[in-house]
């Protein structure tokens, strides 16, 4: 039992320090948590798996939150051996999200009157005066989202004790329409004339947009017989199929077996930015299982 135990140890110990070196560099990032609880069943011979989850997390260091989720879905093995497994699965997710403030520079506009100047052609054109700089400064605001996720997984077993895993998805999202406060701090600067500064505040709609992902997870868990402990580490890469989103996930954890219908999940993850959803920054995390 203590060689067990110690073997599990200098897992999760390689682990720690290869996420150390990944975000060493990622210093002022946010700081969030996730909590989740799931309920599997498994139906004809353990080969179709039914579940359904609830999620939680939050943002801004623990300070606000950022989502909330329902999954519901299931998958199928297609191969089951004592050394191969291929799984095809759906899952739909609906989530409501919690978009923070966030202000962005603009850049020069070109600044016109409302007085006109003949352009040639028979065509008149506004005589342009001067230019605007400034600031857009978005108020938070909560939006819904549905998603559903196509994927299929490959495992190998190495070793008796390592499994290896690759899993493809395509996931299609769909953003619900929302709206937000938009406060315009704009400088206008007109030839000949001193700067003037204005602030007004209009609403701004956040119309439905689609999206659709292909995310790549490959994980590596280690576990032993009459062990509790399966410790693993994961790689999860996500980019926009017709647009230029993308996002990695780095993860370290270890699922802990209570009995067999009981596990729980505690992980870090570490992640970019740059999909429009979800900040970039580190997640601790803590899941409860329960299987039928």
């Amino acid at each position: 039992m203590k060689g067990r135990i110690s073997t599990t140890y200098k897992f999760l110990l390689v682990c720690a320090v290869a996420l150390t070196t990944i975000v060493t560099t990622a210093r002022g990032d946010d700081f969030g948590m996730d909590f989740s609880v799931e309920a599997n069943k498994k139906l004809m011979e353990n080969r179709l798996t039914l579940g359904l989850s609830l999620d939680a997390r939050t943002q801004d260091n623990t300070s606000q939150m950022e989502r909330y989720g329902i999954e519901l879905g299931g998958n199928y093995k297609l191969i089951d051996t004592k050394r191969h497994t291929l799984k095809a699965g759906v899952t739909f997710e609906q989530m409501w999200m919690k978009n923070l403030p966030e202000t962005k520079d603009t850049y020069k506009v070109k600044y016109y009157t409302d007085k006109f100047d003949y352009l040639g052609n028979g065509e008149f054109g506004p005589i342009e005066k001067g230019y605007n700089v400034g600031q857009n400064y978005d108020a938070s605001f909560w939006r819904g989202r549905s998603r559903l996720n196509m994927s299929v997984a490959y495992s190998i077993k190495l070793f008796k004790r390592l499994t290896v895993t690759l899993k493809e998805t395509v996931q299609y999202n769909h953003f619900y329409q929302a709206t937000t406060e938009r406060t315009k701090y704009r400088t206008k600067y007109r030839y000949n004339a001193a700067p003037t500064d204005t602030v007004y505040t209009a609403e701004e709609i956040k119309y439905c947009k689609n999206r659709w992902m292909l995310r790549s997870k490959l994980t590596l868990q280690y576990s032993r017989k009459r062990s509790p402990w399966e410790p693993y580490v994961a790689v999860d890469y996500g980019c926009g199929l017709g647009n230029d989103a993308y996002k990695w996930k780095f993860i370290a954890g270890t699922e802990y077996k209570i009995t067999k219908q009981h596990t729980l999940n505690v992980f870090y993850r570490y992640q970019t930015e740059n999909d429009y959803d979800e900040p970039n920054g580190h997640i601790v995390g803590l899941g409860y299982s329960f299987k039928f």
